[in-house]
């Protein structure tokens, strides 16, 4: 569902409530970010797709693998760790633990789905 203007989203999402409060949405692209009170809220745009969001991660995680198979690689190999500076050696260091962090997160958010 993509809500191209506010009326239209708050309509919906207020319709939708299962309590009475004023809710103020602004739909875009990325989904709807809204407030209700104190509360700030953001639902994506495909939350209802949870295929999709599935099959997103999915994807995502198999990039996110290759990227540590391949620095794993890089950094297990002898002969980059002897030639290489060691400023070169400790970037490529960084770039997989930033790897393992995201590929870490993906598996958190596809458990997530269920």
């Amino acid at each position: 569902m993509i809500l191209k203007d506010t009326a239209a989203a708050n309509a919906t999402f207020s319709s939708t409530a299962p309590w009475n409060v004023q809710l103020n949405v602004v739909p875009d692209e990325h989904g709807v970010f809204g407030t209700t009170g104190r509360v700030r809220f953001f639902v994506p745009a495909d939350v209802k797709d949870v295929a999709a969001q599935r099959a997103r991660l999915s994807k995502q995680m198999g990039e996110a693998e290759a990227e540590v198979r391949r620095l794993e690689g890089k950094l297990g190999n002898a002969a980059f760790r002897e030639k290489a500076p060691a400023a070169v050696v400790a970037r490529e260091e960084e770039k997989l633990a930033a790897a393992r962090a995201r590929l870490d997160g993906l598996r958190e958010r596809l458990a997530e789905l269920g």
